[in-house]
């Protein structure tokens, strides 16, 4: 677990932010994703919530990984800081679309993690061009 942030990602078919009211609505969340042939492009977004526990290096690293472990989409969040009302837990919500090619069938691993690549939060999709 990284020491100065802890977090989760949510991967989604759709995420948008009411600016009124500061918050994040998420809707169908993605464990399974059908595209219509190889190659293909999946867009999907995610959503992410970080909570600093301590000061320090706050950069955040999203990066999706291939079923063969290849890098195929990367986002840097740089200046990670406080968002939060002082009396809740400090940390951030935000959310990115992410664009990537899709080769082959198989279970593509959204990973957040910290400059020194400390894992923070993992969601797993499975990406095919067949029904399951």
């Amino acid at each position: 677990m990284n020491a100065v942030l802890s977090g989760q990602l949510v991967v989604a078919e759709r995420v948008w932010s009411n600016e009124q009211t500061k918050e994040l609505s998420i809707e169908n969340i993605r464990n399974y994703v059908k595209v219509n042939t190889y190659p293909s492009v999946a867009v999907l977004e995610i959503w992410v919530k970080l909570w600093i526990l301590e000061p320090g290096d706050r950069s955040v690293y999203l990066k999706t990984y291939s079923p063969q472990g290849k890098s195929v989409w990367e986002y840097e969040f740089k200046k990670v800081k406080n968002m939060r009302n002082e009396k809740m837990p400090p940390g951030i919500d935000f959310y990115v679309k992410m664009r990537f090619v899709v080769q082959d069938e198989g279970v593509y691993r959204v990973v957040m993690h910290d400059r020194h690549s400390n894992l923070i939060a993992e969601h797993p999709v499975f990406i095919s061009a067949d029904e399951i």
